[in-house]
């Protein structure tokens, strides 16, 4: 009986909230740690040049926020890295495929070599 590719999905969508959970609290921890630079930036600017303070500024948000972009834009290869569709089953929904099928009878995808030389 072939597997239902919903547990793939499910680990592939919780692999996808986790991973885009972590690019807000990048951008969160990013966007406190700029406020907190921002903020009392021309009060400390006594005896300081400004671009040393807009230099922190403009570190802080590339080392917190652009990471967040990164990790959000790539969320969903990374969830297909992380949890890979099984070797015997379809590549894009997991549903397992009989050697002599050439297409997957669940999404329509056409059988790579793979699925047919390790049938399930």
């Amino acid at each position: 009986m072939p597997h239902s590719p919903h547990p793939i999905l499910h680990r592939r969508h919780l692999a996808i909230t986790l991973l885009r959970a972590i690019a807000v609290g990048f951008t969160l921890t990013g966007l406190i740690v700029l406020g907190r630079h921002a903020v009392p930036l021309t009060e400390r600017m006594i005896g300081f040049y400004e671009w040393q303070y807009w230099a922190a500024f403009v570190m802080t948000s590339v080392v917190f926020i652009l990471p967040a972009i990164i990790l959000a834009a790539f969320s969903r290869p990374l969830a297909r890295w992380i949890v890979p569709a099984p070797l015997s089953g379809c590549p894009t929904c997991g549903f397992a495929i009989a050697a002599d099928q050439k297409v997957c009878p669940e999404c329509g995808t056409p059988a790579s070599s793979s699925a047919k030389d390790h049938p399930a």
